[in-house]
């Protein structure tokens, strides 16, 4: 049975699980509500309670109120939300419930001038029994609205928000007709005994309560979003590009109007034009996307789920938020709503890898329309490394054309090595370089300190040490030179490259790798040493690379030695004896 109604569930969007767990809190939290309220109500003398028993009932009542919508708002958190938060969700339920009360007190102080001679006409023409009725209905419509009106402040989404409201005025508008005096009077209810009637017309009213507000909880509109035609393809790939890359895009278009950028998926990565006009609708569009990435980051996945939907209604067809929206919901249970955003998301790129890959997780590659579209292994929203035109965002400064350019690179000097000795050694130990640690740090420090070196027209530096692989060790640094080429690199440096070289404690004969200075940089006997060098003149890049294995070593197997013999002047080749 609860396999049956979780398949019913996830293949209606999980609406049918939110409405049915909404249902049970709240009718359990309104009937404890009613079984508590009588028995206080006795305890005070009933009808002949003293005035400040009265007002102890009014305090109360506004309690239980809350009390009911806690426990709502604790089911309503386990049918949407992550369960460790279900004790924020009951203090938010009680605040609101609670607070709906005080201010619908309030609304009828205000209106009282109106109101009290519309009761007493209700009262000398139907009774007060129909009067007491129609008070408690509209009164509990009331204290409904307020409630929907403060989840719509919380939520935020207006056209959710209406739903929010009139559901709160359906639900408790009817747990009012249910415990009023008329509902009470009828021959059904002279049979049951007055407290187990309290209790029951507590809990199916709660229940009513769950039936309208699980179904405004539940945010409609997937067809509406799933099926919106898509927004430019262009527009798309400046939404998956990172702050660095924005940033570097909206710098070039304060000197040129158009400006030219390479991008999207591998599959079809072409130039586009950027204008102003793209990066001011961008502006409009990222703040609320970073909300929702915010939001989920705390695994608060329901609220992420509406700032990502805020996102897609800004940019439709998205294939970035539809990707979002559809794990968001994955993580949440609604695995089959989830799905059919993933799949839309792959339906718009089918190249895209990561949109993929997600989908791959949650299905097996097997989904409603068949299997996935083949993706190649690289497709991403990488940059080709290429000459730029004028006006154009040179894709060697981003991040991802240069880790392309070191990619490369590797690539070129495994070719040249060939079958010579030490080629087998030299591509275990390129794969090693390539791993996601190291690449990251390395294309990180480029694409970070890039644009200050090119701006201050001087060098900068980073190292780190990586040892987390069984059999050797790496002593990385990275230069980045804000000049093209070698020539240019050599007159900046007036003590030359190998006195680089001697100061990173590269040249196996000049530090012992047992000296304090080793020691200091944390080299081993086993560390190979790699001195990335990228030079760059914010048009187009040069990748020199030095690699010496076991570089402290004495006894190491020399074999594979690349040094970045380009940057060495004259003078530094003839007493190296290159």
């Amino acid at each position: 049975m609860t396999k049956t109604l979780t398949t019913i569930s996830n293949r209606s969007g999980g609406g049918l699980r939110t409405i049915l767990l909404s249902m049970m809190g709240f009718g359990i939290g309104f009937g404890i509500k009613n079984v508590l309220f009588r028995l206080a109500y006795a305890g005070f003398g009933g009808v002949d309670a003293t005035p400040e028993g009265v007002q102890t009932l009014r305090t109360l009542l506004i309690l239980l109120y809350g009390l009911g919508g806690s426990m709502g708002a604790a089911s309503l958190c386990w049918a949407m939300e992550s369960k460790r938060k279900i004790p924020l969700w009951m203090l938010t339920g009680f605040i609101i419930c609670s607070g709906s009360v005080l201010l619908s007190n309030a609304f009828f102080r205000i209106l009282s001038p109106v109101l009290i001679p519309l009761w007493n006409l209700i009262r000398d023409a139907y009774g007060p029994h129909i009067l007491a009725s129609v008070s408690t209905i509209i009164q509990n419509m009331v204290i409904g609205a307020m409630a929907g009106l403060m989840l719509r402040i919380i939520f935020g989404d207006l056209k959710q928000g209406v739903r929010l409201i009139l559901g709160g005025a359906a639900g408790l508008g009817l747990y009012g007709l249910l415990n009023s005096p008329s509902w009470q009077m009828l021959p059904l209810y002279k049979t049951i005994p007055p407290d187990l009637m309290g209790a029951l017309n507590g809990a199916a009213g709660g229940a009513a309560i769950g039936l309208f507000l699980g179904w405004s909880m539940i945010d409609g509109g997937d067809s509406e979003l799933l099926e919106a035609s898509p927004i430019s393809k262009k527009l798309m790939h400046l939404l998956w590009l990172d702050d660095s890359n924005l940033h570097q895009i909206k710098s070039a278009l304060v000197k040129n109007e158009p400006i030219t950028v390479v991008m999207g998926d591998s599959s079809e990565q072409k130039e586009w034009e950027i204008t102003r006009a793209d990066m001011n609708w961008l502006d409009k569009v990222i703040p609320v996307a970073l909300k929702a990435y915010a939001t989920g980051q705390k695994d608060n996945y329901y609220q992420a789920i509406n700032y990502y939907k805020q996102a897609l209604k800004l940019a439709p067809g998205c294939d970035l938020y539809l990707m979002s929206i559809g794990s968001a919901y994955v993580m949440i249970g609604q695995k089959e709503r989830g799905i059919r955003y993933l799949e839309r998301a792959a339906e718009i790129s089918p190249g895209n890898k990561r949109i993929r890959e997600n989908l791959n997780k949650v299905t097996g590659g097997a989904t409603s329309r068949g299997k996935l579209p083949d993706a190649s292994p690289e497709a991403s929203n990488s940059l080709p490394i290429k000459k730029q035109k004028e006006k154009t965002i040179p894709a060697i400064m981003t991040a991802p054309g240069i880790e392309l350019a070191l990619r490369n690179h590797l690539e070129h000097l495994q070719s040249d090595y060939g079958n010579n000795p030490g080629a087998d050694k030299l591509r275990r130990i390129c794969a090693q370089l390539l791993a996601e640690e190291q690449l990251g740090f390395i294309v990180k420090s480029i694409s970070e300190n890039l644009p200050h070196a090119l701006s201050e027209k001087k060098p900068y530096e980073t190292s780190e040490l990586f040892t987390k692989f069984a059999e050797s060790g790496y002593f990385v640094a990275v230069t980045i030179f804000p000049w093209l080429t070698p020539e240019e690199v050599i007159e900046f440096s007036d003590e030359g490259y190998s006195k680089k070289l001697i100061e990173l404690g590269t040249k196996m004969a000049v530090i012992d790798f047992r000296s304090p200075e080793a020691s200091a940089l944390g080299i081993l006997p086993w560390t190979h040493l790699v001195h990335w060098i990228y030079c760059c003149d914010g048009e187009d890049a040069n990748v020199h690379l030095t690699l010496i294995p076991e570089s402290v070593n004495p006894e190491a197997d020399r074999t594979v030695f690349i040094i970045a013999d380009e940057l060495l002047s004259p003078a530094e080749k003839r007493q190296m004896g290159l």
